[in-house]
This record gives structure tokens, C-alpha cells and sequence, in this order.
């Protein structure tokens, strides 16, 4: 039986404002934008995932929003140098500042580092696959 009650917490989120605006694009903060802005949050998320620290960071809204509009992203830093140039790529293309030259969610899922990680994923799937006996890969 489903639980009674409210599906969504009552509780605020628990982002503060600052965290919040960590991964807006450019083009919200100049109040014009379009579905462009999912491949640049996805871009923050990606960055995110790959080094542990947000590309655009500083200690106010203010800041972070300037951060954002400046669009420099830095790939000196570790874990960037161990980082590969195709991972890179991505992530520079999905964090263009500019919409219009902006990768296309489909451009995304067509790049040469996420097609690697299938066929990666694919082959860890057929390795495990192969090593286990029948009666563990079809119980």
C-alpha cells in the first residue's frame, strides 16, 4: 500500500542561495534563454563529477554570477592534467558561454567521449558476463 501523505517534502530545499545559482547559465542571468540551458547544467554536473568542485565558484551570488558571465574554465587544476583531452572537450563545448555554439543535447550524446563510454560500459558487461556461469547471469 502507498504511504499517505504528501509525495514531495515539506522541507526546503537545502541549498543555500549561493549553492543554488552554482550551475545557471549564462543566458538566465540575462533573463533570455532557452533549452540550451540543460546542456550547460548538465556541463556544471559533468565538471562537477570529473574534479569534485563546481567550475564557476566564488564567495557571494554576486561572484559566482560573474564567474558564470566570465565563462573561463580552468583545467589546470587537479585532477584536470590526468583529465582526457576528449573529457575536456565535452565539457568546454557544453560550458560554451555562448547558446548558439552551445553542443545540442543530441551533440552530447553523438561525442566521441560518451560513445567511448558505452562500448567501455559494453565490454565491462561482457567481461563480467563471461566470467560468471550461466546460473548467475539467468537464475
Amino acid at each position: 500500500m502507498p504511504p499517505s501523505g504528501p509525495l514531495i517534502s515539506p522541507y526546503p530545499c537545502s541549498l543555500s542561495p549561493l549553492e543554488a545559482h552554482i550551475n545557471v547559465a549564462p543566458e538566465v542571468l540575462k533573463r533570455n534563454y532557452g533549452p540550451e540551458v540543460d546542456v550547460w547544467s548538465a556541463g556544471v554536473i559533468l565538471y562537477t563529477l570529473l574534479c569534485g568542485v563546481p567550475p564557476f565558484w566564488a564567495e557571494t551570488e554576486q561572484g559566482v554570477a560573474l564567474a558564470i558571465l566570465r565563462g573561463i574554465i580552468d583545467f589546470k587544476m587537479e585532477p584536470w592534467p590526468q583529465v582526457s583531452d576528449t573529457a575536456k572537450n565535452l565539457v568546454r563545448k557544453m560550458l560554451e558561454p555562448d547558446p548558439s555554439k552551445r553542443l545540442t543535447a543530441q551533440q552530447v550524446l553523438d561525442h566521441p567521449w560518451i560513445q567511448n563510454a558505452k562500448r567501455f560500459k559494453k565490454k565491462a558487461l561482457r567481461v563480467i558476463a563471461e566470467s560468471e556461469s550461466a546460473e548467475q547471469v539467468h537464475p
